[in-house]
């Protein structure tokens, strides 16, 4: 199971289930809509499908002004991004991320913004820019403590944490 992704996100066969269950306001359905599909290889869909099976996670609805157009916008700003990470492309990574910051619209759960922030993280570490990661690891952390996005929480804490050791 590999983070790089290099098809388009929007024709990943968990894509439509995923935004599915998201849009469904009762928790046991939303759970009940992902329980048996397959876990999503790509972080941008794995980490949201980790938030669909989180039973600690709020019922909802959540983001109920998300469209399915803004979904796929927001899954493939955040898979650009994380390839581009990898890559080494930082120009490209920190656009991708920038771009998903301006697609927040401040209903929760804020997955674009804890996503950002852990890109850009990853970007000022690999660029040695320690307190500048710091800060955008500690914001992630923050908005997925208040998004009761425990997922999110992970994935900034565990890149904090090392960069801090």
């Amino acid at each position: 199971m590999g983070d790089s992704y290099v098809t388009d996100i929007a024709e990943h066969p968990a894509c439509e289930v995923l935004l599915a269950a998201w849009q469904n306001p009762d928790a046991d359905r939303k759970r009940a809509l992902v329980r048996d599909i397959e876990v999503p290889g790509p972080i941008a869909l794995r980490s949201r499908y980790r938030m669909l099976l989180d039973t600690e996670a709020p019922s909802g609805p959540w983001n109920p002004d998300l469209t399915a157009e803004v979904w796929v916008r927001q899954l493939r700003l955040e898979t650009e991004g994380d390839n581009a990470v990898r890559s080494g492309a930082h120009p490209a990574a920190l656009a991708s991320f920038r771009a998903l910051l301006e697609e927040e619209t401040g209903s929760e759960p804020r997955l674009p913004t804890v996503h950002a922030r852990i890109g850009l993280g990853h970007i000022a570490m690999e660029q040695d820019r320690i307190e500048a990661a710091s800060e955008h690891f500690e914001q992630a952390t923050a908005v997925a403590a208040t998004s009761a996005y425990r997922f999110g929480r992970l994935r900034a804490l565990v890149p904090w944490a090392y960069m801090t050791l």
